[in-house]
């Protein structure tokens, strides 16, 4: 026994020594792996090392991206109500409203004009040839009785000259069918390139405005900065009835069209009186809080839209709507006189204002039921592939480049209103940057309870994300479609 006990105790002594390998070869190899993720330029000299092949654009794009998100699994359609939401793939190639001065389709219209009056003139020619053919067959008729030699010498001399016509034309005529087939391609592709245009171009934009998400700001920007009229709700309408007919109205330096799309009884007034069809041109887009009534009561299939969002992460959504609900004037309709001195915590538990997955709803049409459904996977997945199917993304967190981004896609950079461009790069600057409109005032306690809410392992932001936990999932997917359609649109 006294032998065996230096063995046993050295036995020990390696398991030991190998178990601390072992964990420091883990711990090492972890460390290593966070490194990597904290110094993207090292994977940018590694990546270019290694694959050639691929565009440097691509390799620097996909090394930006490192967390990983659920996709929704195959066998996940678009609801039938966004069938006339033209995808976002099928970017714009004119800017909406299509030009009435567009150089194609004048193109295009005067050659069918020229083509029918080329099929006139072959009309009236063929009647002309017939007309003369009849004579020849009558006077060949009253010339029977002339002599049969003269008559054989006339025939050979006929048959002379049209072999010598036939002869002449053969090659004339050739040019000419290969002209005309020419000029038909031509007219084929012209009409098929307008087809695609008008299909493309038609489609108007429509903003999804999302309450305390810095949606005002945005329509800021496209009413004063570029002069969009928006087709959206006017200020001074608000309780009061809409006119019957359809006009702009001039609101301080913005132009609306006299509708009210923020309910459904406005968007089915905004149809029955003809916003798509006999005013198409009258509005620049449209501003909304319901994309899915949109898509279902106001779109066709000879109206089609082009939907785009800001989108804000669902705590600090929550957060603002909570402070600005506590400073509303009493003669607000949204006005309720508890929450002047309520706290976050009971406003999250039992106040029926605080967001429930508010985005998950209102893209699934679910933030009009009497009473809230329960969601599950299945909207979850529905709705992430609304988001990446039929919505140009941006984030509030990236406010300047989402708006560069609305613009590179709609083409509303290159069709500015102001001579002087720095005049719009000045407003957009200040709409954008110098302070948001429609902002509420920060308060003591405010600041208070962000702080708390900031920190992601307090039991106030685990009780938020709890009751918001679709949208949290589908707010990350959309953090992750905002970098992929930045690459794959190229609209960076």
């Amino acid at each position: 026994m006294k032998k065996m006990i230096p063995t046993q105790n050295r036995e020990k002594q390696i398991l030991y020594i190998l178990s601390i390998l072992i964990l420091f070869i883990f711990g090492f190899n972890n460390y290593m792996q966070e490194w990597k993720l904290s110094h993207p330029t090292t994977n940018k000299k590694t990546s270019s090392s290694s694959s050639t092949k691929d565009p440097p654009r691509e390799r620097t794009k996909k090394q930006q991206y490192h967390v990983e998100v659920r996709h929704p699994p195959e066998g996940v359609g678009v609801p039938l109500v966004y069938e006339h939401i033209v995808d976002v793939v099928n970017r714009p190639t004119a800017p909406y409203p299509p030009g009435r001065d567009d150089k194609k389709k004048g193109k295009v219209r005067r050659r069918r004009r020229r083509r029918r009056l080329e099929e006139k003139e072959e009309e009236k020619k063929e009647e002309k040839e017939g007309e003369e053919e009849d004579a020849e067959v009558e006077d060949a008729d009253a010339d029977v009785d002339v002599d049969a030699d003269a008559d054989a010498d006339a025939d050979a001399d006929v048959n002379k000259e049209e072999d010598t016509d036939l002869n002449d034309l053969i090659k004339p005529t050739t040019d000419i069918d290969e002209k005309e087939e020419e000029t038909e391609e031509e007219e084929e592709e012209a009409e098929e390139e307008e087809e695609e245009d008008t299909s493309d171009n038609t489609a108007i934009p429509i903003f999804w405005h999302i309450e305390r998400s810095g949606g005002s700001s945005i329509t800021r920007v496209l009413g004063s900065c570029l002069s969009l009229v928006q087709a959206s709700a006017i200020p001074s309408f608000y309780n009061h009835p809409l006119p019957t007919m359809l006009s702009v109205a001039r609101i301080s330096d913005q132009k609306y069209v006299t509708v009210d799309l923020t309910a459904p009884a406005g968007i089915h007034h905004a149809k029955n009186t003809g916003l798509l069809t006999t005013f198409h041109y009258l509005t620049d887009l449209i501003v909304t809080h319901m994309p899915y009534t949109i898509a279902q009561d106001l779109l066709d299939g000879e109206h089609k839209g082009r939907l785009f969002v800001l989108l804000r992460h669902p705590i600090h959504m929550a957060l603002s709507l909570f402070n600005h609900l506590q400073h509303l004037p009493q003669h607000h309709p949204q006005f309720d006189g508890t929450l002047k001195n309520m706290q976050i915590h009971d406003w999250v538990l039992h106040h029926p204002t605080f967001p429930d997955n508010i985005l998950l709803r209102t893209i699934l049409g679910y933030n009009h039921d009497p009473f809230p459904r329960a969601l599950t996977e299945v909207d979850l997945n529905t709705a992430k592939y609304i988001l990446k199917t039929k919505v140009i993304i941006g984030l509030l967190e990236q406010k300047g480049p989402s708006m560069e981004r609305f613009m590179n896609y709609f083409m509303w950079d290159d069709h500015s209103p102001f001579q002087n461009q720095a005049r719009v790069d000045e407003c957009m600057e200040r709409a954008l940057h110098w302070g948001w409109y429609h902002k509420s005032p920060p308060s003591d306690y405010y600041d208070h309870f962000r702080q708390e809410v900031m920190n992601e392992e307090s039991s106030l932001f685990l009780l938020m994300k709890q009751k918001n936990m679709f949208d949290f999932e589908l707010y990350e997917y959309a953090k992750y479609l905002f970098w992929w359609q930045g690459m794959e649109l190229e609209l960076d």
